[in-house]
């Protein structure tokens, strides 16, 4: 799935002004994107047919260490047990109709603090967990834990993380943000990576807890919008917008 860059542009934090980063994004009925600034809202148009937005399972550096499918029964939630001076991670999955239950190991171990929390979330209509497992996301069936598959977004014994994951209105579309400025697009039907692109813009690594991500609902665009203080003590504050282009306007483009 080939997407073309169409805005990229950076304000001072301030700009924020009390809003949540999670609401300062918005789809107007016309398709066109409303960043919702503090002063002035801005609005753009980014090519969107549908304005239907995806739903935020995760974000920011919130523990996620136990969720529900939407009608209460199926639960998933992480234990550690310590195994040789090593902390292991198991996700307990619980069938609450029956008392059934399930586990399985991540990959992640906590040796000398090298590595982020796991984490999981489940998606809106409750089909699927989802795992982060040291930037890795893991994915299964609500119902019965069975695999559906799996996409890094971060890199595992380093500073990135997963800082916002969301889920599209279908579910069939997860799109992943890094706070080293990763997107990835995954496609649950087709069990593969459709886009991924690192964010080029004038701010540092995008701050945990201070991160969002959209993708409309019949995959028209992916929105991203971060926060870094890295550079100094002034934030920056980063929304790009990427379109979807189909992939014969694509390849004509390319032979131009």
């Amino acid at each position: 799935m080939p997407y073309k860059q169409v805005f990229v542009r950076t304000y001072p934090s301030s700009a924020v002004g009390s809003r949540d980063l999670g609401d300062l994004l918005e789809l107007l009925p016309d398709g066109r994107l409303n960043i919702r600034l503090a002063a002035t809202p801005e609005v753009i148009d980014i090519g969107v047919h549908e304005s239907i937005q995806s739903t935020v399972v995760m974000a920011g550096d919130q523990p996620f260490q136990e969720v529900e499918t939407p009608d209460k029964r199926f639960r998933l939630a992480i234990e550690t047990f310590l195994h040789q001076d090593v902390t292991e991670f198991w996700l307990i999955h619980t069938d609450k109709a029956n008392g059934k239950f399930k586990r399985l190991k991540l990959n992640t171990e906590w040796i000398k603090e090298r590595h982020a929390l796991p984490r999981v979330a489940v998606s809106p209509h409750g089909s699927f967990f989802l795992a982060d497992d040291s930037g890795t996301v893991r994915l299964y069936g609500a119902a019965h834990m069975v695999d559906m598959g799996a996409f890094q977004v971060a890199h595992p014994n380093t500073e990135n993380r997963i800082i916002a994951l969301a889920v599209s209105t279908d579910e069939s579309l997860i799109a992943g943000l890094s706070s080293w400025k990763d997107i990835v697009l995954y496609s649950v039907m087709d069990r593969r990576v459709a886009f991924v692109r690192q964010i080029k813009d004038s701010v540092g690594w995008y701050d945990p807890g201070q991160a969002h991500i959209l993708v409309t609902g019949n995959a028209d665009a992916i929105v991203t919008v971060g926060l870094s203080q890295k550079g100094g003590a002034e934030a920056n504050l980063s929304v790009n917008a990427f379109r979807f282009v189909p992939l014969n306007a694509a390849l004509s483009a390319a032979n131009r």
